[in-house]
């Protein structure tokens, strides 16, 4: 007969569901028919909680000392937002939300994450707003969003991406807005773009791009606000936006554009 040890941590979690209870945390909120939605802004907790029911729909963990996410999710499949906002997560690791089917919306503003690698994202199909803003991301890799298929926000405001990988956004078909505020990029991510076909909204704002070409927003026939202020744009090229039939918003202040 195998000699099987279970850690008493997961054996404890193993009994917790096998009685169907579930439990609030101290100095957390639960409510909602039975404890649905659980809130711990400002709880000092240092992990995701185990402890809550596992039908849970809605988790805000804001502001708190959550360093990571790793195999701490897997328990809460029926989530549809989860907030982690404020903490000091520095990696999201690989396939630690494939479980979490049904999220909808994911806030990570305000954390520690500098990289996003290939598996970040897996099993988010269903996801259809992201927040990374005020982060330090500098690499996103190309596989890192292949599953944010029905995304439709992507806020990556106050980072330091300098560029993206040909391919990163190829499943981002559903997106309608992205902020790119306040990153290093130097130049417009055409490339990319180009799988967007749903774009409202593009936030370009305080960057270092230098020049705008006639291909730069090509197939962005749905774009209405374009925000290009505050870079360093010298060069315009004449058919730049020929191509931008719905835009009815462009923003193009603070450039370094002479009259001749």
């Amino acid at each position: 007969m195998t000699n099987m040890k279970i850690p008493l941590r997961l054996l404890s979690f193993i009994l917790f569901l096998q009685s169907g209870m579930a439990f609030c945390p101290s100095k957390c909120t639960c409510d909602g028919d039975k404890n649905l939605r659980a809130s711990c802004i400002g709880a000092g907790l240092e992990v995701v909680p185990i402890q809550l029911n596992p039908d849970v729909k809605s988790i805000n963990l804001a502001m708190n000392l959550i360093t990571s996410v790793h195999y701490t999710l897997s328990f809460y499949t029926r989530l549809e937002a989860l907030d982690l906002s404020q903490n000091r997560i520095e990696s999201l690791g690989g396939k630690n939300f494939e479980y979490q089917n049904d999220l909808r919306e994911l806030d990570l503003s305000r954390n520690l994450v500098s990289t996003l690698g290939k598996d970040a994202f897996r099993g988010l199909k269903r996801l259809r707003a992201l927040n990374l803003s005020d982060n330090f991301i500098e690499g996103i890799h190309s596989g890192a969003m292949v599953d944010l298929i029905s995304l439709v926000e992507l806020d990556l405001t106050n980072n330091r991406i300098i560029s993206f990988e040909d391919t990163t956004f190829r499943s981002l078909g559903a997106l309608e807005v992205l902020i790119l505020e306040n990153n290093q990029l130097l130049e417009v991510p055409t490339s990319n773009l180009v799988y967007c076909h749903q774009l409202r909204r593009l936030d370009l704002t305080r960057n270092f791009v230098e020049s705008v070409r006639n291909e730069s927003f090509m197939g962005l026939r749905h774009l209405t606000d374009l925000e290009l202020d505050e870079n360093v744009i010298k060069d315009v090229d004449v058919d730049a936006f020929s191509g931008l039939v719905a835009l009815t918003w462009l923003d193009f202040a603070d450039n370094n554009l002479t009259v001749s």
